[in-house]
């Protein structure tokens, strides 16, 4: 799905109640939008390798999980 629309992508997820973590705030505008029908994983950072993004979220875990399960449906994190 790499070469999709997110609003394909974005459905996709809805659909089979998928979490989506990125970076593009078309997604974060897509959840507000949809009222939560998605959750997300916003990452705020700049330019860096996969890595470090997988880093970022490694590092906020268990943040993630006590904030999805407490409802939250746009997590977002800070570099």
């Amino acid at each position: 799905m790499a070469q999709s629309a997110d609003s394909l992508i974005w459905r996709h997820a809805i659909a089979r109640e998928y979490i989506i973590i990125s970076k593009d705030q078309d997604f974060r505008d897509l959840a507000i939008r949809t009222n939560g029908q998605c959750r997300m994983i916003w990452i705020r950072t700049g330019n860096c390798r996969v890595a470090k993004l997988l880093d970022l979220v490694s590092a906020a875990w268990s943040e993630i999980v006590i904030a999805l399960e407490s409802g939250e449906t746009i997590v977002e994190l800070r570099d």
